[in-house]
């Protein structure tokens, strides 16, 4: 099991045939483990990646539910190994990506460091002071 994500959210999410279908190259008919926990750990990989990169503490200790949503994604897109990767899956992957990166710049995700914290502005109240005032431009 992973830190996000587990098999069974995956089979949540997707048809079973289809996971059997990216999974089983040998044709035996059933799911291989072995490849949907690979493909696990490449997604939480790329979203530790993501999250470190916005000064978020990894891996999460308790990761919300639109976290586990975008790893399940991100997973199945790495399921589609070297095979033909549909439309669909790329652009939820693409904006999987994008959503992960926003969420962690936002804070959405929390685990924020000491550090992210610290660099987190308040509109308004932390902004620095206006150089261009009506004070400052009268007269222009």
């Amino acid at each position: 099991m992973g830190n996000y994500i587990s098999q069974s959210d995956i089979e949540a999410r997707y048809p079973a045939d289809d996971l059997v279908a990216l999974t089983d190259d040998e044709g035996t008919g059933s799911v291989v483990t072995s490849r949907v926990t690979a493909a696990i750990t490449d997604a939480e990989a790329e979203v530790d990646a993501i999250l470190a990169r916005h000064g978020l503490a990894v891996p999460l200790s308790s990761p919300p539910d639109r976290l586990i949503l975008l790893t399940c994604r991100i997973a199945w897109y790495h399921l589609h190994r070297g095979g033909v990767v549909g439309k669909t899956v790329e652009e939820r992957y693409d904006k999987a990506l994008e959503a992960l990166a926003s969420g962690a710049k936002a804070g959405t995700f929390g685990g924020t460091s000491d550090e992210a914290m610290s660099t987190t502005r308040v509109p308004g109240r932390d902004a620095p002071e206006r150089k261009f005032t009506d004070g400052s431009m009268s007269g222009l």
